[in-house]
C-alpha cells in the first residue's frame, strides 16, 4: 500500500507463513517474514519504518508474549503496532494485557486481516 511501511509476518508453521505472505503481498504489502520471536526483534532493528507486526502467540525459541514483552522495552520499537493472529482461548484478554492494537482469532477470513491491517499500520 501506498506510504504504508512494511509489514512484518512472524509465524512459525511454515506453510501459514508462506501462503499469508503471497496473499499480502498479492494485495500490494511490502512484506517480511520470521520463524520467531527473536528473528522477529532482529528484523525490526535491522531497518526503521515498519508499518505493523502480524504476531503468532505460540511458537518456538521466543513465543509471541515474550516478542512483546521485548518490543515494549525497546523505546525504538515499541511504537510500532502489532496485531497477533492467534488460535489462542480468550483472546481480547490477552490482546488487553499485552497492549495490542488488535487480534485476530484463527482461523481467520483474510478480509478480516485485510481490515485490522488497514486499521493500524502506519506509515512507512
Amino acid at each position: 500500500m501506498e506510504g504504508m511501511g512494511p509489514l512484518l509476518l512472524v509465524e512459525d508453521d511454515a506453510d501459514i507463513r508462506e501462503v499469508l505472505a503471497e496473499l499480502l503481498v498479492d494485495e500490494g504489502y511490502e512484506v517480511e517474514t520470521a520463524p520467531d520471536g527473536r528473528a522477529a526483534l532482529e528484523a525490526l532493528r535491522r531497518r526503521a519504518g515498519w508499518g505493523l507486526v502480524l504476531l503468532d502467540l505460540m511458537m518456538p525459541v521466543m513465543d509471541g508474549w515474550a516478542f512483546r514483552r521485548a518490543q515494549l522495552d525497546d523505546p525504538a520499537l515499541a511504537a510500532i503496532p502489532v496485531v497477533v493472529l492467534s488460535g489462542a482461548a480468550d483472546l481480547p484478554r490477552t490482546a488487553s494485557a499485552l497492549g495490542l492494537a488488535e487480534a485476530v482469532q484463527k482461523p481467520f477470513e483474510l478480509e478480516a486481516l485485510l481490515a485490522a491491517i488497514r486499521r493500524h499500520a502506519r506509515q512507512g
